[in-house]
Parts: structure tokens; sequence; C-alpha cells
């Protein structure tokens, strides 16, 4: 949504801007994310890894 508006602006009559999407922040943004959510979840899913299937299934409801 604010691409969009940013763009509306951008393109309407004698504005005077430009619009420049920056794609290089972006993808560092989306990586990051990524690689956080990651470093996130390791200690979960080690931690139920080390459960056996059975002893998992007999508390689950």
């Amino acid at each position: 949504m604010g691409i969009d508006v940013g763009y509306a602006f951008a393109v309407s009559p004698n504005s005077g801007l430009t619009f420049v999407i920056p794609w290089q922040q972006i993808l560092e943004i989306v990586g990051l994310a990524y690689a956080l959510s990651m470093l996130a979840t390791i200690g979960s899913a080690r931690r139920a890894a080390r459960i056996s299937p059975a002893e998992a299934l007999r508390y689950s409801e």
C-alpha cells in the first residue's frame, strides 16, 4: 500500500517527484527476517528431535 501511494504521488502531474524502489534494502530486510525466523526455530526443533515419537504422542491432546 505504501508503494502504491508513493507511486501515485510521483506520477501525478506537476509533482516533480521521482519514484524509486530501494530493492537492496527490501532484500536485506527480507533476508534478515528469514534468518531470524530460522534461528528462532532451531531451539524448538532440536528439543523436539530429542523426544521419542511415542513420548510426544503420549502428551498430545
